[in-house]
C-alpha cells in the first residue's frame, strides 16, 4: 500500500484479509477513503473502522446483486458467505 491517498477522494474495496493494512493506510497518511467492508464483530479491525468512520455506513444491497464476478463461475469473497452484509463506510485517518 505505497500509493499516496491523502489528496485524493479514495474508494477502496479490497478482499476483507487487507482491510486492516487499508486502515493503517489511512491513518498513517491521514486520508479519507470509502471504504467496502463487511459488518463483522469478531475482527481486530471492526472497532477501529467504527472509530475512523466520520458518519453512519451505508449498507449496501444483497451481495449477490452488489458483488459481481468478473469472470464466469469465479467465486467472489462476498459471495462465499451469503449472510454477509456489506457497508460503505467513510473513513478519516485525521486525527480526533
Amino acid at each position: 500500500m505505497h500509493n499516496d491517498w491523502q489528496q485524493h477522494n479514495n474508494f477502496i474495496n479490497p478482499p476483507f484479509r487487507l482491510v486492516a493494512r487499508v486502515l493503517d493506510a489511512v491513518q498513517a497518511q491521514r486520508a479519507e477513503a470509502t471504504l467496502i467492508a463487511p459488518m463483522w464483530p469478531g475482527q481486530p479491525w471492526m472497532e477501529r473502522l467504527r472509530r475512523l468512520s466520520v458518519c453512519p455506513p451505508l449498507r449496501l444491497p444483497p451481495v449477490t446483486q452488489a458483488c459481481i464476478p468478473l469472470l464466469p463461475h469465479q467465486q467472489i469473497e462476498p459471495h462465499r458467505n451469503r449472510r454477509w452484509t456489506l457497508f460503505a463506510w467513510r473513513i478519516s485517518g485525521e486525527p480526533g
